[in-house]
C-alpha cells in the first residue's frame, strides 16, 4: 500500500521504475557509481583490502586501474593449505615478482606511490625459491620499506 506516491520497499513509483530499468540488458540505463567514487575513497577501500584483491580491483573501470599502486602497504600471504603444490607456489611466486615489478614501473613515474610496510608469510617456503626472496627483499630495501 502507498502512501504520499511512496511504496512499502521505501521507493517512489518512478524510482522502482528506474531500478527495473538499471537491471534490463539495456547498456544506455546502466549507472555506473563505482567510478564516480573520490580517490580518497577508493584509497580507504583498497587499504583494508589484502594486495592479491586490491590488483584485483584494477579490472573495475579504467579508473580503478592504477589506484592499487597509492596503496602504501604490500602484504602477500601464502599458506600450505592453499597452495600446496610445487607448480601452485611457483604461480604465486610469479605473482608477487609480477605485482613487485609493476610497483616499481609505477613508482618511477608516480612519486607519490611509495610503499611503508612490506610483509610476507609463506608457510610452505622451498629453498628452491631462494631467487624470489632475494629480489623481494631487495625491493623491499631499494624502497626503503
Amino acid at each position: 500500500m502507498a502512501e504520499n506516491g511512496v511504496e512499502e520497499n521505501g521507493l517512489l513509483p518512478a524510482e522502482k521504475k528506474r531500478l527495473k530499468t538499471t537491471s534490463s540488458s539495456s547498456s544506455e540505463d546502466v549507472v555506473d557509481r563505482i567510478s564516480k567514487l573520490s580517490d580518497e575513497l577508493i584509497l580507504h577501500i583498497l587499504l583494508v583490502l589484502p594486495t592479491v584483491d586490491a590488483v584485483s580491483t584494477s579490472f573495475l573501470s579504467d579508473r580503478w586501474k592504477r589506484m592499487w599502486y597509492l596503496v602504501p602497504n604490500l602484504s602477500f600471504s601464502i599458506t600450505a593449505s592453499r597452495y600446496n603444490s610445487s607448480q601452485d607456489q611457483e604461480k604465486f611466486c610469479n605473482y608477487i615478482h609480477n605485482c613487485l615489478e609493476h610497483r616499481k614501473k609505477a613508482m618511477f613515474y608516480n612519486r607519490s606511490s611509495v610503499i611503508t610496510s612490506f610483509k610476507l608469510q609463506m608457510d610452505c617456503y622451498e629453498r628452491t625459491k631462494n631467487h624470489y626472496l632475494d629480489k623481494w627483499l631487495t625491493f623491499a630495501v631499494e624502497k626503503k620499506v
